[in-house]
């Protein structure tokens, strides 16, 4: 495996699972993607998306921008 370099891209409409995709890099062994971004492409988001529970392994790694619905 090459280290770093990677980047992950993660959309949010239709993905329940997000956090516990989140969860999962968290505990993968090896390197992590040197940015994941989280597009918001919810349609109409009541809220603004959270991940403030991320654990400090990823925490400044995610970046969370938003998207827009096709």
């Amino acid at each position: 495996m090459i280290p770093g370099g990677v980047d992950a891209v993660i959309p949010t409409v239709g993905r329940p699972s997000l956090g516990r995709l989140l969860r999962a890099l968290t505990s993968a062994q090896g390197c992590l993607p040197d940015r994941i971004i989280v597009v918001d492409d919810r349609a109409r988001p009541a809220a603004p998306l959270f991940v403030g529970w991320l654990p400090g392994r990823l925490r400044d790694r995610v970046r969370i921008v938003p998207g827009r619905v096709a």
